[in-house]
């Protein structure tokens, strides 16, 4: 018998997969962000867990801080400079 399972509580540890479901992001993707340090995970055995408030934590400071410190627009690289 299959059980579907749901996961509500952000603070337990949920498989990677999940948490990529639940953020709409595709699991290669998350996976390569773990293995690179910039998600918040572990491993246990083959399986990758998170902590799905840990993981949105992570990747809004990215968004935040790729706001304050890039471009505000593609348009001053493309024009090569400041208009």
């Amino acid at each position: 018998m299959l059980m579907s399972m749901s996961y509500t509580d952000d603070a337990e540890y949920i498989p990677l997969r999940c948490v990529a479901g639940r953020l709409g992001v595709p699991l290669a993707w998350l996976k390569a962000e773990a293995r690179a340090g910039r998600i918040p995970h572990f491993k246990a055995g083959r399986r990758w867990l998170a902590r799905l408030a840990e993981v949105e934590a992570a990747l809004d400071a990215r968004t935040v801080q790729g706001a304050n410190t890039g471009p505000a627009s593609g348009d001053e690289q493309r024009s090569g400079g400041a208009a």
